[in-house]
């Protein structure tokens, strides 16, 4: 067989890297079926566009499973999970409908001040190898916020 020319067909190749039996949001939805393979910093699934057609795996799912996707619309995870590409859990939607839902369902209050003692929290979990992701969940925040926290980038003078 030539080099670069696949042996299996993109569907089987997408299948082979997402966990069916991810996360279950709620009875209705059912398991999240979370992306395996490579993945940009945001969450979302990363696919090599010039092969796969799309760079984001819930839009090639989307696509692949439901139809394509209107210039003015965006592929919405009804379960919040960015790594998900269950059909199920994706629906098409504007961008304000995306901010909406964000909005309504977890809101995270911006120029948030951490006391001291919260900075001292952060940089102790962190030390011990609690992943940023785990500390920005417990303190409701973006994990680039626990990054930057802990590099010194933000409250240095703590």
């Amino acid at each position: 067989m030539p080099r670069g020319v696949p042996k299996s067909s993109l569907i089987s190749r997408f299948l082979r890297r997402i966990n069916k039996q991810g996360k279950i949001v709620s009875e209705e939805l059912g398991n999240c079926w979370e992306w395996q393979g490579a993945s940009y910093s945001t969450g979302y699934g990363q696919l090599n566009k010039e092969t796969w057609g799309d760079d984001y795996t819930h839009r090639w799912s989307y696509k692949h499973y439901t139809g394509e996707i209107p210039e003015d619309k965006l592929v919405r995870h009804k379960c919040d999970n960015r790594c998900c590409v269950n059909p199920a859990h994706l629906e098409l939607g504007t961008k304000q409908d995306n901010v909406s839902d964000m909005t309504e369902r977890h809101y995270k209050p911006h120029n948030r001040k951490f006391s001291k003692e919260i900075v001292e929290e952060i940089k102790k979990l962190r030390e011990e190898g609690i992943l940023y992701k785990d500390i920005s969940e417990k303190y409701n925040c973006n994990k680039r916020t626990i990054e930057r926290i802990f590099t010194g980038q933000y409250y240095s003078s703590i």
